[in-house]
Formats: C-alpha cells, sequence, structure tokens
C-alpha cells in the first residue's frame, strides 16, 4: 500500500495533553516544520521502515523533486492537537495496488489527491473539513503522500491549514486493510473507502474527481471492503486495474482516543533517515530504532542472491540472501505480499520463520541507497546484488493488543503461497539475537 493544525488548546485542552503524556509517547511534545531536507530524510527512513512495501523511493524522491520546493514547509502535528480539537477533522490518504504499476504513472500524486478530493466534498456537506492528514501507513511514497497533499492544499488556499499528523494506522507498511488500526474506528459512517482511478481528474471548474467510487460493506466489514478493492485493481477491463488513488476513515477525537493510531513513526521515520544517511550499518539503524521505543536488533547481514515476483494486484515473491561476514553460510529466505510478511534463517533449528509480520523485516542496504521490493526486483533484473544488514523490528503493542488486527495477521500470512507463512505469531529472532532496548 502506500498513502497525511490547529491548536485549539484552551485550559481544559492543556490538562489533557498532560494526562496522554503517559498513553501516547509523543503526547505533550511540540509540533514540528519539516523542509526539503527533513523529507529527504523521511524517504530513506520510512523506506526501512516500511519493511519492503510502502512504495519505491524512487518514486517518492521523483514527487518530492516535482512538488516541494527549496522554500516549502509543511507542519508535522503531534497526536494531542485533534484529541483537543472539537471540530478538526483526519482522514487518510494513499494509493493502494501494485508498487510496480505506479512506476507507469505520469502523475502518482494525482491519486491520493483525487480520493482526498472526493472525501473532502462529501465531508464539507456534513460541515466536516478536513483539517488534518493521517498518512494510511509508513512508507516511502504512502508516507510521502501526506506531506505533500499537505503542502498542496495549503497552497491553494480558502480553507483551514491542513496539517499531517505524527501517526500511523500499522507501525510499518502493511498489503491489506484490516492490518490497519484505522479499520476499527466503530463509527459506521467511517468505514467508507474512497477509490479514485488512474485516470480520474480534478480541475478547478470541477473540483469533484472525474471517476471514483465510495465503498462500504455489510457489516462495516474491511475484510469485505479490501476484496471488492482487489477485484477493482486486478480485473481485466477495470479502468482501476493496477493502482488507484485511496482514502478513509475520517476521524474525529473520539475515535482516535479509542482506537489510538501508531504514535511518533514519521518522527521515528526521520530519525531512522538522518541516521542512515550518516551511517547505513544496520546495528546504528537498530540502535536509532530502540532509543525510540521499537525494540530492534540486526538479525543477518549477506548478500541477494535470488528475487522472485508475481503481479497480481498485489506482488508477491521471495528475496534470498547469502549470508557473508558473521553470517557466512548462513541463509536468509524473505516472502513477501508487496510487503515482508516472514523470514526464514536457514541455522535457526525451529519449524517455524525466524521472524514473521506484523514484526517488521527491513532491509538496510550498505551501499547509502535504499529501496523497497518493486525497486529490489528491478535491480536483480538489471544484475545489481545489494549488500544488506537485515533489522527485526517489534510490532508496536497498539497492534498487538488488538484482536482483529492480529486475526488479520494471520490471514494475511496464511495466504503466502505453500503456506511459508502459516504459523501463529511467535517472536523466536527476539531469543535468536542481540536485542537493542531502551
Amino acid at each position: 500500500m502506500n498513502f497525511s493544525c490547529n491548536q485549539k488548546v484552551a485550559f481544559w485542552g492543556q490538562l489533557l495533553v498532560v494526562a496522554l503524556a503517559g498513553i501516547f509517547p509523543t503526547a505533550g511534545r511540540t509540533d514540528q516544520t519539516w523542509s526539503y531536507s527533513d523529507l529527504e530524510q523521511f524517504i530513506d527512513g520510512s523506506t526501512i521502515m516500511a519493511a519492503g512495501g510502502g512504495g519505491s523511493p524512487s518514486i517518492a524522491n521523483r514527487l518530492l523533486k516535482q512538488y516541494f520546493s527549496s522554500s516549502d514547509s509543511v507542519q508535522l502535528t503531534d497526536i494531542s492537537d485533534i484529541l483537543v480539537d472539537s471540530t478538526g477533522t483526519a482522514a487518510t490518504v494513499g494509493a493502494i495496488g501494485s508498487p510496480a504499476a505506479l512506476f507507469g504513472l505520469e502523475d502518482p500524486l494525482a491519486l491520493p489527491f483525487n480520493a482526498y478530493a472526493a472525501m473532502d466534498f462529501i465531508y464539507q456537506q456534513y460541515q466536516a473539513p478536513i483539517t488534518y492528514l493521517m498518512p494510511v501507513e509508513v512508507g516511502a511514497v504512502n508516507g510521502l503522500y501526506a506531506f505533500l497533499l499537505a503542502s498542496k492544499i495549503n497552497s491553494v488556499g480558502g480553507g483551514e491549514v491542513v496539517s499531517v499528523l505524527n501517526v500511523d494506522g500499522g507501525g510499518r507498511s502493511v498489503p491489506t486493510l484490516p492490518l490497519l488500526i484505522y479499520s476499527y474506528y466503530p463509527n459506521a459512517y467511517d468505514q467508507q473507502a474512497f477509490v479514485a482511478s488512474p485516470v480520474s481528474q480534478v480541475s478547478p471548474v470541477s473540483p469533484i474527481p472525474s471517476e471514483w467510487a465510495s465503498l462500504k460493506a455489510a457489516g462495516n466489514s474491511q475484510d469485505r471492503i479490501e476484496k471488492t478493492i482487489l477485484a477493482m485493481l486486478s480485473g481485466k477491463d477495470s479502468p482501476y486495474a493496477g493502482a488507484a488513488g485511496y482514502g478513509s476513515f475520517y476521524a474525529r477525537a473520539t475515535m482516535v482516543r479509542q482506537f489510538p493510531p501508531v504514535t511518533g513513526q514519521m518522527e521515528v521515520a526521520h530519525s531512522v533517515g538522518a541516521t542512515y544517511q550518516n551511517s547505513p550499518k544496520g546495528a546504528d539503524v537498530a540502535g536509532t530504532l530502540s532509543s525510540a521505543g521499537r525494540k530492534s536488533s540486526i538479525v543477518f547481514s549477506g548478500t541477494v542472491t535470488d528475487v522472485t515476483q508475481d503481479t497480481q494486484g498485489l506482488d508477491y515473491g521471495v528475496v534470498t540472501i547469502a549470508g557473508t561476514g558473521q553470517y557466512s553460510g548462513d541463509t536468509f529466505t524473505i516472502q513477501y505480499e508487496n510487503e515482508n510478511i516472514c523470514a526464514y534463517k536457514k541455522s535457526y533449528s525451529g519449524t517455524a520463520p525466524f521472524i514473521l509480520g506484523p514484526d517488521s523485516i527491513a532491509y538496510v542496504p550498505t551501499d547509502g541507497t535504499v529501496f523497497d521490493n518493486s525497486d529490489l526486483y528491478e535491480k536483480f533484473k538489471n544484475g545489481v546484488r545489494p549488500d544488506v544488514d537485515i533489522v527485526a523490528i517489534l510490532a508496536s503493542s497498539q497492534i498487538t493488543d488488538i484482536g482483529g488486527i492480529m486475526e488479520a495477521w494471520e490471514a494475511v500470512r496464511a495466504a503466502i503461497p505453500n503456506g511459508k507463512c502459516n504459523f501463529a505469531y511467535s517472536t523466536p529472532w527476539i531469543t535468536g539475537a542481540s536485542i537493542s532496548s531502551r
């Protein structure tokens, strides 16, 4: 997948922020203004944290150059703001489908922008203008979309300033909608999904997208919505084939309190990117993640020796890495569905995979050039065999504490071909590696 203020803080709002400091890791922090260089660092860090998904960083950097200048800035807003904002509305934005399909688009930003325009048109009728954008997930493209859209919307003017919330729905990049905390917001109205086709257009004369759909499902089932969208993406004659703009989950403070998204992750990705640009080493990246509260460890180092890919609306494949250095003679094998879902380590004696999602299997390329799985497949086809450190990142407790999300992860693992990931969630890598912690 892929695809983000007001500060109306009165006396009681101030007390609420203080109370929330023990619940939300970033509550009470100040908002931040990000520049071009901040977004460059974010792209690198979010690519690593996305665990193979979230969109190609090459596309993200192209979008950044096309839509954001060195004099532009965008606001990253702490989650505490929406909790004390009685009128603010947040909505997720991004794109969904095959990352490889994004390569052929002339204007990838049009996908989430059109979905946003459709949502805003509907919400304005309910006097709920969108003032916050939430990234669907951590990822180069899906994370960056929120920042670029906020900048674009604010440059047009005429409404309230739009900012990006320092949150995401999965603590990593995810291949399906039911894996997102946003999917569990309780209000039935908020369970719509908005999908815009690659040919949809918006103009000053016609601010409503020319081709879009609003989807609801019986029982507000995100699984049914997911299946509908995948059918749209993979249909032979579908105008939505390949990839589409996506938006959903309009939310106010009551929903964010009940099902808080994973907080602070845009800031964490920025820190990881800054670390990586200074030192492209798995151990240093793992240290930064752990210092930010995401338990992590380097679990393997080696050279990519094989990559397979089968595009079916989503990209399925296998990545094989031959160990080097202290891992010489060992092999690490990753199964992915857009994102890395599980991984085997040859030297590990257990029958289950060494790492299983929702834990993240993150690439840290040692040459200083990050990539997602779509990039990696292209590199491999062109004869490039990258050297990588593999960093495992423990899933956020905000994810593992929601039974519905963990059931959805079980279904994703079971869908990987040949049953390679069809095991109950466990964390062998924690006992089989030296763990960094706060």
